[in-house]
């Protein structure tokens, strides 16, 4: 070899990592951005996880990713496992079937931890899939006093109705003894 001349060469290193590794996702921090995408309600639940999505506030053109696990879980090391299989599973996953411009939430389950990585990968697939589909959409309120008219029959829907207009009433009133 001549002198001068290195053997390292980052032209084929860097062209042989896989693409999902060569594109880096940016990050969610801040609790602002999470409770954001949560609101959107735009969210897609599996059995291994459960994904949020929102719009990118302004001009962001890059995919933002954020990861939780609740204390349901499990302890720390639980949790932490299950958000660095998540972690895993976005970078496959989101740079290819991501959309530019959009935060995303995933949120950790309790078979997270022991699912299958595949099925998991699977799992943010599909969850992605319903989601720019538009399979999932917020719930209006008719629709959950519906659904508790079937739960509980008709009598529950007439009891919370009245018990929301008494509300209004007892607020003015003193409380006795007073």
């Amino acid at each position: 070899m001549r002198k001068g001349v290195s053997a390292y060469q980052p032209e084929t290193a860097v062209s042989s990592a896989p693409a999902a590794v060569a594109a880096k996702l940016d990050r969610l921090k801040v609790r602002a951005d999470f409770v954001r995408v949560a609101a959107s309600r735009h969210r897609a639940a599996r059995p291994g996880l459960v994904l949020q999505a929102a719009l990118c506030p302004g001009s962001v053109s890059s995919i933002r990713v954020g990861f939780t696990a609740s204390r349901k879980i499990g302890n720390a090391v639980a949790r932490n496992r299950a958000k660095r299989r998540l972690r895993e599973a976005a970078a496959r996953v989101l740079p290819d079937r991501g959309r530019p411009g959009t935060d995303y939430v995933l949120i950790a389950r309790e078979g997270t931890a022991k699912r299958p990585f595949p099925a998991l990968v699977d799992d943010l697939a599909t969850a992605l899939r319903r989601i720019d589909h538009g399979g999932t959409r917020p719930r209006s309120n008719s629709t959950v006093e519906n659904d508790c008219v079937r739960a509980f029959g008709p009598q529950r829907r007439i009891k919370r109705r009245a018990k929301r207009m008494t509300r209004g009433i007892t607020l003015g009133r003193k409380r006795r003894g007073s």
